[in-house]
């Protein structure tokens, strides 16, 4: 299946079954492109930069993960916040 294939099948899906694919999507995000995969643009490697930066100028206003579990959990909090404040599909 093409991307255009692709994109015009999911375009043709309910708004419930896009939200539920959109879910679905950045749940698996690693599953279909693996870390690391991508080149990095110089504008990203910048903005990496800058917040390196911000994190040695201010490191009392970051929260401190140590593992994969805690990053989850941390993504997680935010995901469900996010979900929280969107609007019922139902």
């Amino acid at each position: 299946m093409s991307l255009v294939e692709l994109t015009e099948q999911v375009l043709a899906l309910s708004k419930e079954e896009r939200h539920q694919f959109a879910v679905w999507f950045f749940e698996n995000r690693e599953r279909i492109l693996p870390p690391g995969s991508e080149d990095t643009s110089e504008e990203i490697k910048t903005e990496l930069r800058r917040r390196k930066q911000e994190y040695i100028d201010h490191p009392e206003q970051f929260r401190r993960v140590e593992t994969r579990e805690e990053l989850a959990r941390y993504f997680d909090e935010i995901r469900d916040e996010v979900r929280s404040r969107l609007p019922s599909n139902r």
